[in-house]
């Protein structure tokens, strides 16, 4: 019943509710190319500039990404072994190149998921940006023909869980690291 409730929504998503725009963001939203260099600069401004709880908000989000993309396609995704909706579906509406390797979790929602979460827990205020982000971004998923939502709700909460854990434990890590003659901030 949950993979037949899975498989409606997905051709609700991936079916009926298009439009040009969303074509468009959803393939620009599946290889981001374009997002690095902006984000190498506000990573780097942060940690030049940023204080030391700034810097462990990076360190965080760095390691909550890496942890949740690393669990996801090398634990989780064989593991579970969910062919994509592109392969096991007729009548898929594909907007991105065919992906054969396995769905469940999605990668992109439990990697934004894992950095708005960090996000949160360092400053709410940026919540307003970090979260209709993730959810755009994971909605596309599933539009552009490659995910089940479920692969998109599993993917965040893989992330948030990730996130949860890496910010007390680099805080941890931080508070035991001697402050080389800087002070703490």
């Amino acid at each position: 019943m949950l993979n037949q409730l899975d498989v409606a929504l997905f051709r609700l998503i991936n079916g009926r509710g298009i439009h040009p725009w969303l074509d468009a963001f959803g393939r620009a939203v599946d290889h981001p190319w374009w997002l690095w260099p902006p984000l190498v600069i506000v990573v780097g401004w942060l940690l030049v500039k940023g204080d030391r709880r700034t810097r462990v908000f990076v360190a965080a989000a760095v390691v909550a990404v890496a942890l949740t993309d690393l669990l996801c396609a090398q634990l989780i995704k064989p593991l579970v072994a969910r062919v994509r909706p592109c392969v096991a579906l007729e009548g898929v509406r594909l907007l991105v190149a065919r992906k054969t390797s396995w769905s469940m979790p999605s990668n992109h929602a439990a990697n934004l998921t894992a950095a708005a979460c960090v996000i949160g827990l360092y400053a709410r205020r940026w919540l307003w940006l970090a979260v209709p982000a993730t959810v755009l971004v994971s909605y596309s998923r599933i539009y552009v023909g490659v995910h089940y939502p479920l692969d998109v709700v599993v993917g965040a909460a893989v992330g948030a869980a990730v996130a949860v854990f890496a910010w007390p434990a680099v805080q941890a890590i931080d508070r035991r690291l001697p402050s080389r003659g800087v002070p703490r901030d």
